[in-house]
């Protein structure tokens, strides 16, 4: 049975949205197909930031078939005393094309009724494609619309389409742009790809220095993490939400080590661990609690490694100069001198300003603390602490520090 490709390109979707939008795609497409009764195999997900396409196995050249039954006149309309057919059967036969022989009696409520079966066949499946496409994506839930050319909105636009049934084009159009079997390698080193076969994107994409399958992409993600954790000893500070950077910002991803100026090793670890992550593509290494004196980054494509090495120590360098001048600025006011400021914060009326939140903190700690015959004078410092980083620089310019800042800071007090 037929493979049918469908890339949609696109202009850059956000590295953090590209995999949710993907998958949305994918479960959009086989909802449309599977409503309009179009018989499939399995169908595969590729994607990049500037494609989104599906591999549709064993799709079906047409819809499946579908019975109707159609009720006609009531028997006593239908057939007269001697039960031959009356006009009005004769006249309810031809309509649907139907033989006297197909036709069933069956009660409805207090009459009888003459029935029909009725055989619609299906639609070429090319045809039902140029309707579902657009629908599928349509269907795809963005944080935030655009709108151009032809009125279409979408996460990004839509710059080209491939849609091949086999080899055959399928002639549908998005958003004004009519598919064909032109697709379009890496921005840098490849060119546009003539597909003669659905079979052949994976591979003529690879050629393209395009890694279109993202378990692909994932592979060698994982396999240069692992090979410069075994070099350095080191373990990578990866989260789920920088992953899903790292998959979704490249389509031919090279790793490149770069080294951390000694002179930003004495801030603490998580501070140094968030100025890296913040980029979206240098991922941390720690080594026994520390931060490690290299990091990792991921190039697009194969340029100049050096040149690219220092490129990234420079940013990184200006990040953690950052960092410091605030870990500086911070340290000039003890933690607890912050904690007055908290009467004047207000994030939702109704529930009081922060050092409100504070006192009820500290409430509830005295109580732990007679519950549990745990000494109280801790408990109390920490809840009366414990919203005050909130007014640090670092914690405005890395919020994901919140608390953490707090206890490096109260420590050092």
């Amino acid at each position: 049975m037929p493979l049918f490709l469908l890339e949609i390109g696109l202009e850059d979707l956000p590295a953090e949205e590209a995999e949710a939008v993907a998958q949305a795609f994918r479960e959009a497409f086989v909802r449309e197909l599977e409503a309009a009764r179009v018989p499939h195999g399995q169908v595969r997900l590729l994607w990049t930031l500037r494609r989104l396409a599906l591999l549709v196995e064993d799709l079906a050249e047409k819809q499946e078939d579908v019975v109707e039954e159609v009720r006609g006149p009531a028997v006593s309309v239908g057939l007269d005393p001697q039960g031959n057919l009356t006009s009005a059967a004769l006249g309810f036969l031809r309509r649907y094309g139907g033989a006297p022989q197909d036709l069933v009696r069956r009660p409805v409520g207090e009459k009888e009724y003459l029935f029909l079966q009725v055989r619609r066949p299906g639609r070429p499946t090319a045809e039902i494609l140029r309707e579902i496409v657009p629908r599928a994506l349509s269907a795809v839930p963005c944080s935030k619309f655009m709108r151009w050319d032809g009125g279409m909105a979408f996460l990004r636009p839509i710059r080209w389409v491939v849609a091949l049934l086999d080899g055959d084009v399928v002639p549908l159009e998005l958003a004004g742009v009519r598919a064909g079997r032109l697709s379009y390698g890496h921005r840098f080193f490849g060119s546009a790809v003539e597909l003669g076969h659905a079979g052949d994107y994976v591979g003529a994409l690879r050629a393209a220095k395009v890694l279109v399958d993202p378990e692909e992409r994932a592979r060698l993600l994982r396999e240069a993490i692992a090979g410069v954790e075994r070099e350095h000893g080191a373990r990578a500070a990866l989260t789920p939400e920088l992953w899903t950077m790292l998959l979704g910002q490249t389509e031919w991803p090279r790793p490149v080590v770069g080294r951390i100026p000694s002179e930003f090793l004495e801030l603490p670890e998580p501070v140094v661990v968030a100025a890296l992550r913040e980029e979206g593509k240098f991922v941390p290494l720690t080594r026994g609690g520390r931060i490690a004196e290299v990091f990792l980054g991921f190039a697009e494509g194969e340029g100049n490694p050096e040149v690219i090495r220092r490129g990234y120590e420079r940013v990184v360098g200006i990040r953690l100069r950052d960092a410091r001048s605030f870990f500086e600025e911070d340290r000039k006011l003890p933690l607890s001198a912050r904690v007055p400021a908290l009467k004047g914060v207000v994030y939702e009326a109704r529930l009081g300003t922060l050092w409100d939140r504070v006192e009820r903190l500290r409430r509830i700690c005295a109580h732990l603390a007679r519950l549990f015959g745990l000494p109280p004078e801790p408990l109390d410092r920490a809840a009366l602490l414990c919203k005050a980083d909130l007014l640090t620089v670092m914690v405005r310019e890395f919020p994901e520090l919140e608390g953490v800042m707090g206890g490096i800071y109260a420590r050092l007090d």
